[in-house]
C-alpha cells in the first residue's frame, strides 16, 4: 500500500512525538554541560570567546527555564533562573569591557593620550576578569547548576506535560507574536530598540531550541531573528 504524500513543510508523526518535559530536559542537561566546558576555558582565560561563551551558555538556559515555567511550576524555575541571573550579571560589565576593546583596535590611532586610555581601561578589564575568574572558583555557578539538577529531577505532573509538538507550535507563535507587536518601534526610541532585540532574540532561542519538533516554517524563523538581533546590537 502507497503512502499519502505529507504537505510541504510538514515534519512526518514521529518527529513531534512526546512529552515536552522530557524534551526541555534533555535540552537544558546538554546546555549545562556546554556551561561547564566554558567555565572551565574562563578560569584558565583559555580563549578569547571563553566569556562570551559563557553567557550565552546562561542566556539559552535561562531562556529553557522560562519556556519550562508550565511544566515545572513558576516557583521552581523562576528560583533556578534566579540563581543563574546573578551570575550572569557579575559578568556583564567584563563583557562590555572585551566589547569595547573590539571596537576600540579597529581605530587607527596613534595619540599619547588615547593610548593611556586604553591602557587604564586594559587595566580595568584586568581587575574586572580576575574577579569573575574568583567568583567562578568560590562556587557562584556550581549552586545555580544544582539546583538546575536538581530541579529536573523532580516528577512533572502528568497534567503539565503536554505533547512536544504542540508545546513547541505555542512557544514559537507566542515569541513571534511579541516582536510583531513592536516590529514598527521608531528608531529613535533607544529603549524600545534594545527591547526589541531582545525579543528577536528570544525568538531565534526558542525556534533553535525546538528546531526538531517544529514544522519547517516555525524552524525557519530562527536563521532572520538572528540576523535582526546583531543588526539591532549593531545599532
Amino acid at each position: 500500500m502507497s503512502r499519502s504524500p505529507r504537505a510541504p513543510g510538514a515534519r512526518s508523526p514521529a518527529e513531534g512525538r512526546g512529552g515536552a518535559a522530557a524534551f526541555i530536559a534533555r535540552k537544558a542537561k546538554a546546555l549545562d554541560a556546554s556551561l561547564a566546558k566554558a567555565i572551565r576555558r574562563v578560569m584558565t582565560n583559555a580563549d578569547e570567546e571563553a566569556l562570551h561563551d559563557m553567557r550565552v551558555a546562561i542566556r539559552r538556559l535561562r531562556t529553557v527555564l522560562r519556556l519550562a515555567r508550565p511544566i515545572y511550576g513558576s516557583y521552581r524555575t523562576s528560583a533556578v533562573r534566579k540563581a543563574f541571573t546573578l551570575v550572569q550579571s557579575k559578568t556583564g560589565e567584563l563583557r562590555d569591557e572585551e566589547a569595547l576593546a573590539e571596537t576600540l583596535d579597529a581605530l587607527s590611532l596613534d595619540d599619547t593620550a588615547f593610548a593611556e586610555w586604553r591602557a587604564r581601561r586594559q587595566a580595568r578589564e584586568k581587575r574586572l576578569r580576575a574577579a569573575v575568574t574568583s567568583r567562578l572558583r568560590a562556587g557562584d555557578l556550581t549552586l545555580a547548576r544544582r539546583l538546575l539538577r536538581a530541579l529536573l529531577l523532580l516528577p512533572v505532573r502528568p497534567s503539565r506535560d503536554t505533547a512536544l509538538d504542540r508545546f513547541a507550535r505555542r512557544t514559537v507563535n507566542r515569541a513571534r507574536k511579541r516582536v510583531d507587536a513592536m516590529r514598527d518601534v521608531p528608531t529613535s526610541d533607544v529603549e524600545q530598540m534594545h527591547e526589541l532585540r531582545i525579543l528577536y532574540k528570544e525568538l531565534r532561542y526558542s525556534a533553535e531550541i525546538f528546531a526538531e519538533a517544529l514544522p519547517l516554517d516555525l524552524a525557519a524563523l530562527a536563521p532572520p531573528a538572528a540576523r535582526f538581533q546583531k543588526r539591532l546590537g549593531d545599532i
